[in-house]
């Protein structure tokens, strides 16, 4: 049975990197704010909402697929917030983990800030993480320091 990975945190704490180094050959990863990106041409942490449906039909497809996918090793899910409708779906799964990568804030704003391709409000995002975090919206997470 394919194992479900579902990897959030902080803008720029590192989702990325964790899945980049424990993929397989036979794995398959589905990063958001990556395919948004891609099919808007927008920065990274922004989007656009005439694209949105678009990325949530393929998003939808792939969470019914992987339910019953025998043949993907691994599947990574690598999103900032987790949202109800993954959550709904996953709700009674065995085979499915959520990770919260937890870099210090003040280090992701470092990174943030770095960034070339950032947002204009990278900050109201990484607050609004943080206080979901702090309401213990992640806490179903198994924490990855």
């Amino acid at each position: 049975m394919t194992k479900i990975y579902v990897v959030c945190g902080f803008p720029a704490s590192g989702k990325s990197t964790y899945v980049m180094n424990r993929l397989g050959t036979n794995d398959l990863v589905y990063d958001y704010d990556e395919l948004m990106r891609c099919i808007s041409g927008l920065p990274m942490w922004q989007s656009n909402k005439n694209v949105l449906p678009y990325l949530m039909d393929f998003y939808k497809r792939l969470l019914i697929n992987i339910k019953y996918e025998k043949l993907i090793s691994n599947v990574y899910i690598i999103k900032v917030f987790l949202d109800e409708q993954t959550l709904s779906i996953f709700n009674k799964c065995d085979n499915v983990q959520y990770l919260f990568i937890d870099t210090d804030p003040n280090v992701c704003l470092s990174r943030l800030k770095d960034r070339v391709d950032h947002c204009r409000n990278y900050e109201e995002l990484l607050q609004k993480c943080i206080d979901k975090k702090n309401k213990g919206e992640y806490d179903m997470c198994e924490f990855i320091k």
